[in-house]
Formats: structure tokens, sequence, C-alpha cells
């Protein structure tokens, strides 16, 4: 009875509900965001970071981005690398029109629960991240995942995991090398001997950093 009595709670329990069953998507990428989305791919496959995660409100998501509490990438570590003593940049590409690797990609996402501390860091181009903001903003919406309510206690519908990554059709867009790992789930690319580069010219993993609170420095991941 009791088995029968669980099975009867689970299936009520709606898809996004609960960490344990999550909405389940792809997210599609549009272009220059196969490069911030491959930081994520790496975070994912090959450093630990969560699959599944909870959407959070606007207020929450905006913490999570400061150095106080959070992962420290408001204050834009990337475009000051001397101040912050983050390694010198990979040299620019023609893939990216040379623009400079100065904006902070987040993983896990600031706008889940696991962003903030901890989140793994890489300079990547502005035009990347706003380009990220509209697809991941776009994958929100066609799955209808919504953001804790932090007034009622509320999580339905604010767990999802990320299943894989495809392109979005009618754009040339195409998947990074860690994406396509991760959608392979292989592994293999994690092995520090393994470079990884993808078409913007460098390995992701190798320009990572995650801010040290004790410290109160910006501290190199690595491989």
């Amino acid at each position: 009875m009791r088995i029968f009595s669980i099975v009867i709670a689970a299936l009520l329990c709606a898809s996004g509900d609960t960490k344990s069953n999550p909405i389940r998507a792809e997210i599609e990428i549009r272009g220059e965001d196969s490069l911030t989305y491959d930081v994520d791919c790496w975070a994912m496959l090959c450093k630990g970071k969560p699959t599944v995660m909870q959407k959070v409100n606007q207020n929450t998501a905006r913490k999570h981005r400061q150095i106080k509490t959070g992962s420290g990438a408001k204050n834009q570590p990337f475009a000051n690398r001397v101040k912050y003593g983050i390694k010198a940049s990979p040299a620019t590409s023609a893939w990216a029109a040379h623009r400079k690797w100065s904006s902070a990609e987040e993983f896990p996402f600031a706008s889940t629960a696991d962003g903030g501390k901890n989140a793994i860091l890489v300079g990547v181009t502005e035009n990347s991240q706003e380009e990220q903001k509209t697809s991941l903003r776009t994958f929100y919406h066609s799955n209808r995942i919504w953001a804790y309510n932090e007034t009622t206690n509320s999580s339905e519908r604010s767990w999802f995991e990320i299943t894989g990554f495809k392109t979005r059709a009618g754009t040339t867009a195409k998947v990074g090398p860690y994406c396509k790992a991760f959608n392979a789930r292989d592994s293999k690319v994690c092995s520090a001997s393994t470079k990884v580069v993808g078409a913007w010219g460098f390995d992701v993993a190798e320009y990572a950093y995650v801010y040290n609170h004790q410290k109160k420095k910006f501290e190199y991941v690595g491989k």
C-alpha cells in the first residue's frame, strides 16, 4: 500500500516541481553564444557542475553576480585582468570579429539557485553574452520554466534539467566542442592533456577562474 501511495504521489507531482522530476529540455544555440555554452558544457561535463537546476527570480540573480556573496562576475574581472590577477587574454579572432574576451560568463547560471558563490568564470565577448541572454530566455519561456517563488515558497515548474545542446533552425550556428562532448557524455575531453579548441581559437578550460571569498581573489581553475 505504501509503495502504491508513493507512485500516486509521484504521478500527481507535476514536471518541474521537484529536483527529482525536472523539466527536461535542450538549449538552442543561436550563433556566438556557442562560446558561452561551451564554458557551461565544460563545467557540467568536466567539473561536476549540475545539469539539474532551479530557476530563481531576478533579484536573487543580481545578488549571485556580486562579489560580496556571489561569483564576482559583476566586477568584470576579465576586463580588468591586471587588477584582479587574471592571466593574459587569448588572442582575439576573426570568429568574433576581433572583439575582446572581456565579459564574464558564469556557470551555474546566476538565474539558478546553484549560481553565485563558487560559479566558474571565463572571459567571453559581450556579443556572445547578449546572444546567450536571448537563447536562455527563450529556453525558459518555451519550456514554461518559472522562478522559485520566495513569497509563497512555491517550486512550481522551477526545476529543469539541461539534456543537451542543438543549433537553432535557420541559423549558421554550430555546437562547440565541449557541448558536442556533453551531448555524447564523452568525458575524454576532460583530460588535462587533451586540448579542446573551439572555432573562437582557444580552449575555454584554460582560462577558467573562481572567486575565493576567504582569500578575496579570483583563483585559476584550469583543466
